[in-house]
């Protein structure tokens, strides 16, 4: 019983860990990113941000950062609710840096029950695992 336990343990980070990176590009990392803070998904919303090493490690540090990503991710996720769900998201091609390291993503979201759209930059850094969110600038 427990090596099924283990096995199914390591199958369900590799697949966590898949999901997480599945975007390889900037506008796929931006599009995801924007996907789950619109649908709730606190959890996405943070694993893909870049953190610097002595972020990760400051442990008060992380915890004040995902009380405040929970709360923009409930308010978010409230606003496409009250507009009849997300109708479909878009990204504009990336905008990239000189050095090809940083990029600007224009997300545009449309709603079920409105004829707005709302419309956010964001910005992403390239990292050794890949494309990350980037709120430093």
């Amino acid at each position: 019983m427990k090596k099924l336990i283990s096995l199914l343990t390591t199958l369900m980070l590799i697949f966590v860990i898949t999901a997480c990176n599945k975007g390889s590009t900037p506008e796929s990392v931006a599009k995801d990113w924007v996907e789950a803070i619109y649908s709730g998904n606190e959890k996405t919303v943070v694993s893909l941000i870049y953190f610097k090493e002595e972020e990760k490690k400051d442990k008060e540090l992380q915890k004040i950062f995902s009380g405040k990503m929970k709360k923009l991710v409930e308010q978010t996720s409230k606003l496409a609710k009250q507009n009849g769900g997300i109708k479909k998201i878009d990204a504009e091609k990336a905008r990239l840096s000189n050095d090809k390291q940083y990029a600007t993503v224009k997300v545009n979201v449309s709603f079920n029950n409105s004829q707005e759209i709302d419309s956010t930059d964001i910005e992403l850094k390239k990292t050794k695992t890949g494309w990350m969110i980037y709120l430093d600038k």
